[in-house]
């Protein structure tokens, strides 16, 4: 029996991976009775490195042939609150206990990672949802990150074996995990562990899992995340009788233009809706159905649940202008969603007058005499306070459409990253439903679920104060 292993290195001029295939005798592997991780993204590398750099031995298996998951997809912020009051403001209904144990161990792990190397840089971010936070920007991307900390943890003496899949598990009297068996270039390999990590991302790939948790429209998101997340881990736990969490039809995700549009997959980040909370959004029978003001990921998981998953977001010339177009501090424009999905054929328009965008909207199939009637009435709220002019009041970001020209434009919604998945401790083990933890078995990243809860806080954060626990938790259990 062999696995596959692969020497990498890092090319400074072209910042690529290269390697060289080698095959070792897997019996070597079984007498040392690794920690074994399951998915190679932030979380598995993290909490591989960590082992390894104390002296332990880990192997990630990798569904796909490349590391990096949905971080190598990612804008490369590693952002976290910065106290537990914030937290609990945004994420009201999150696990707290878990919540806490991020913020606590969040800049303890940027200094570890710094320790390392790693390219990261302090960067002062915006406010989110008017908090303020901690933020490390990957420098100079998330590509060339997922290189060095790949190649970090194979200096170290890890191990990945790509293009796997586990196909079972087996557990000793003590119904501890001792031995899995791994599916790879169509040979069954078995490989005893100590302890076995869930790393895999979360279901956002996997049609029978949305379906179940996001309802009938699941179907129409648009997957901004990895393709290979398919709740690989979720699936694999709660056979083992794991439970799951809370928020399990929670996800974080934005808006993106909608159908015929189609959008690249290397540029999402390009045509989302980033200023939805500043506009009016409609669904197909005319009328608002959520408080657009809370924020762009809340608007896209209220759109999940409209007819079709489309809803058609509304604005002004003076709102366009000032939260529509990205620019620099020079003034320079660095990014137009709206131009941009024009030339990808999105259904936009552009009129002078709310009467004139009323008719296109209705050409669309939106209905005619209720969008009016919500427009007219959404800017007499804002305009004049009437409060009966509106069902569902808004919070903040109070701008009417009242500047022509007007603009309309057809959303869906993109999911980059499930929000529900496995009950675990705070030493990233996974419970049980009597919340007993499972013997040697932990969840971390995506596949861990419950700290945000319809809302949200950073992902990347996730994988790395959680990869490093229950990385250092493995470890202890393993002695």
């Amino acid at each position: 029996m062999f696995s596959v292993h692969l020497d990498m290195k890092i090319n400074p001029q072209s910042k690529k991976i290269t390697g060289v295939f080698k095959n070792m005798n897997h019996s070597i592997l079984q007498k040392q009775n690794p920690i074994v991780i399951l998915g190679g993204g932030m979380a598995g590398l993290i909490a591989g490195t960590y082992i390894q750099q104390q002296g332990e031995k880990s192997i990630i298996i990798e569904k796909s042939s490349k590391t990096g998951g949905s971080m190598k997809m990612s804008g490369g912020s590693i952002w976290c609150f910065k106290n537990h009051s914030d937290y609990k403001k945004i994420n009201p209904h999150g696990n707290t206990m878990l919540g806490e144990k991020l913020i606590d161990n969040f800049l303890p792990s940027i200094e570890w990672l710094i320790s390392l190397g790693a390219p990261i840089k302090n960067v002062t971010a915006a406010l989110y949802r008017e908090t303020d936070r901690h933020c490390y920007q990957m420098t100079p991307n998330s590509e060339y990150f997922t290189q060095f900390i790949t190649e970090k943890f194979l200096e170290l003496g890890g191990e990945i074996i790509f293009n796997s899949n586990i196909t079972q598990i087996k557990c000793n009297s003590n119904k501890l995990i001792e031995e899995i068996e791994i599916k790879t270039n169509s040979q069954i390999k078995s490989i005893n562990c100590s302890s076995l990590i869930l790393a895999t991302g979360g279901f956002h790939n996997n049609p029978t899992l949305k379906n179940e948790h996001f309802g009938k429209w699941s179907d129409k998101l648009i997957v901004r995340g990895n393709l290979y997340s398919t709740g690989d881990g979720l699936k694999l736990a709660t056979s083992l009788g794991a439970k799951k969490s809370k928020s399990m039809d929670s996800f974080y995700g934005h808006l993106m233009p909608a159908p015929p549009a189609e959008v690249p997959r290397n540029r999402f980040s390009e045509f989302t809706m980033y200023h939805s909370e500043h506009c009016l959004l409609l669904n197909e029978d005319g009328n608002r159905f959520t408080d657009e003001s809370i924020c762009d990921e809340s608007n896209a998981e209220a759109t999940i649940q409209q007819n079709n998953a489309i809803s058609y977001m509304i604005f002004d010339d003076k709102i366009y202008k000032k939260y529509g177009i990205k620019k620099s501090i020079s003034g320079e424009i660095i990014n137009d969603p709206f131009k941009k999905s024009i030339e990808i054929n999105a259904l936009t328009t552009k009129e002078n007058s709310i009467q004139k965008l009323v008719e296109t909207l209705s050409y669309w199939g939106v209905k005619k005499e209720a969008s009016l009637k919500n427009i007219l009435g959404y800017n007499d709220y804002l305009i004049n306070k009437n409060t009966s002019s509106i069902s569902i009041p808004r919070a903040k970001n109070f701008n009417p459409i009242g500047t022509p020209p007007y603009y309309a434009i057809a959303l869906t919604t993109g999911i980059t990253l499930t929000l529900g998945g496995l009950e675990t401790n705070e030493n990233a083990q996974v419970l049980n439903d009597k919340n007993i933890p499972i013997g040697n078995l932990y969840s971390i990243g995506g596949d861990s679920g419950g700290i945000y809860n319809h809302s949200y806080g950073g992902g990347l954060c996730l994988g790395l104060v959680f990869g490093k626990i229950a990385a250092g938790n493995a470890i202890k259990y393993h002695h």
